[in-house]
């Protein structure tokens, strides 16, 4: 069935919007999970993209960034960089387990013996490798988000 319904919701830290060009389901009022599930493998390569009803069992259309970068994401690192727990680091195991093995060990070396956990110099030592500049991101929103729940549990003590 021919749809067109655009659809934004805040995805992994970003704003995205999605329309929906063609459906076999009844139109959805959220981004199905289908749906995210592509976006997510594809966020490191591109601000936007498509998707065809063969990934996502029925729906067809496209997907962007609309707000990529703002003032709430970089509050949120900043109160991280300067407050986060041990258990909110970025350590060499979360290096590994986004990076792989041998990237792994090697950012996090740079990260800690050349970088000195700069996080604006390791954004820029990404610089050549959008790709891996965006799975450090997506790295440090995890931990940040670790901090976060920490912060909300022990406000609500």
């Amino acid at each position: 069935m021919k749809t067109n319904i655009a659809l934004q919701e805040e995805f992994l830290q970003h704003q995205i919007e999605v329309t929906i060009t063609e459906s076999e389901e009844k139109a959805p009022e959220f981004i199905p999970d289908c749906i995210k599930n592509i976006i997510m493998n594809r966020l490191s390569d591109v601000p936007e993209g498509q998707f065809e009803a063969e990934e996502t069992g029925g729906y067809s259309g496209t997907w962007r960034i609309i707000k990529p970068f703002d003032y709430k994401t970089i509050l949120r690192v900043v109160m991280w960089k300067y407050n986060h727990s041990i258990d909110e680091s970025l350590t060499e195991e979360l290096f590994i387990k986004y990076f792989g093995g041998c990237d792994g060990r090697h950012f996090y070396s740079k990260w800690r013996y050349t970088i000195k956990f700069d996080f604006m110099e390791m954004i820029g030592y990404f610089r050549s490798n959008g790709n891996k500049g965006q799975i450090f991101c997506n790295m440090v929103m995890e931990q940040i988000n670790k901090y976060e729940n920490r912060e909300r549990n022990y406000a609500g003590k």
